[in-house]
């Protein structure tokens, strides 16, 4: 029983890790550089002869961008997914990571609590079947 609440413990937290993380793009990309990809070239293109003080101004923007969506997110994520190695000691590979998968039934409705995101019936579908074979599993971990 201990291992099954790890487990959905693990889920919950690597389930709201891409939640954040969209939100950290949300709030910090899209508004300056209209997306990911723009914000990447913007800090590696003409590094090239780059001085000292545009190199100090590009870090500091850089830097900026580091806020508690992501450290939040990459926080989850990473204790997430270190209780779910954790729980490979003492269950079956195939039965806990099988159980994990609750982590995507978890992203689902934050996104749409969260995000206002909306599903569709074929996500709500996958859910239930998710929901519902990972209760075959339980009895077993």
């Amino acid at each position: 029983m201990l291992l099954t609440i790890v487990i959905i413990i693990s889920s919950i937290l690597t389930g709201i890790s891409p939640i954040l993380f969209k939100k950290w793009i949300i709030v910090n990309i899209y508004p300056e550089y209209g997306g990911v990809w723009e914000c990447v070239l913007g800090f590696v293109s003409g590094t090239a002869g780059i001085t000292r003080e545009e190199l100090g101004h590009r870090l500091s923007k850089a830097f900026s961008l580091l806020d508690r969506y992501l450290m939040a997110g990459g926080l989850a994520g990473f204790i997430g997914y270190v209780l779910l190695v954790f729980c490979f000691r003492f269950g079956h590979v195939s039965t806990i990571f099988s159980m994990s998968s609750l982590q995507f039934v978890v992203t689902a409705v934050f996104s749409r609590l969260y995000l206002k995101e909306d599903l569709s019936l074929g996500e709500v579908v996958g859910m239930v079947i998710i929901i519902v074979g990972v209760s075959l599993l339980v009895p077993q971990a």
